[in-house]
């Protein structure tokens, strides 16, 4: 059974996808919507303080292959725990590209959970878009669909993001699927972020999930 009211998102132009009031409401009521999230997926967000002030050459220089216990972290046995072990500096009320790479389909929810403003997600996959129930919530946060076969659609989600970007940020896995390979940390990517950036002179921040 299809979605109900949001199967046909991606074929909506520049100007419907989204509307001003709905990216000013996503803005606006970001908080307590992640705080509803977190009820609704049993989420445990374990955020370090590793790294608070370092620059990436400091931080990545401290890092070593020992084997730190769980016990360490906050862990709830009930929950679904998410470890945050170092979350960037951001400035406040500015949009962001965020990228991650793609290793389930758990890195949605997860990645937009642990965000701290809103963050329309890229959606690629018109299957996920018109059968899977959790599509309701990601359409709540804000998305964008289009349907990654279709070159006509992957044009317009381009300019799509352009008119996000003057006031939200986005989230882009940009391999274009789940990565299932034993043998790559990540898939070839591509370059739609670095494109964006260019044009909009918006900051790439990269998130990687294990």
């Amino acid at each position: 059974m299809k979605n109900f009211l949001i199967s046909n998102l991606n074929e909506k132009d520049v100007q419907h996808c989204t509307t001003e009031f709905g990216l000013w409401l996503r803005r606006t009521t970001d908080k307590p919507f992640k705080k509803l999230c977190n009820i609704f997926t049993n989420a445990n967000i374990i955020k370090e303080d590793k790294g608070k002030g370092m620059t990436d050459e400091e931080y990545f220089s401290t890092l070593n292959l020992d084997y730190i216990p769980l016990e360490n972290y906050g862990i709830s046995k009930d929950k679904n725990n998410i470890i945050v072990e170092r979350y960037p500096q951001l400035e406040p009320n500015e949009p962001y590209i965020f990228v991650c790479n793609h290793t389930c389909p758990e890195d949605i929810e997860t990645v937009l959970n642990i965000l701290d403003r809103n963050t329309y997600l890229i959606l690629g996959s018109i299957e996920s878009l018109q059968y899977n129930p959790e599509m309701y919530l990601s359409f709540i946060n804000g998305m964008i669909p289009f349907d990654i076969m279709d070159s006509k659609e992957r044009k317009e989600v381009f300019q799509k993001m352009l008119r996000v970007l003057k006031t939200n940020s986005i989230l882009i896995f940009p391999e274009g699927s789940h990565n299932y390979s034993p043998n790559n940390l990540v898939n070839p990517l591509f370059d739609g972020p670095v494109n964006l950036a260019l044009q909009t002179n918006r900051k790439i921040v990269i998130y990687l999930t294990d």
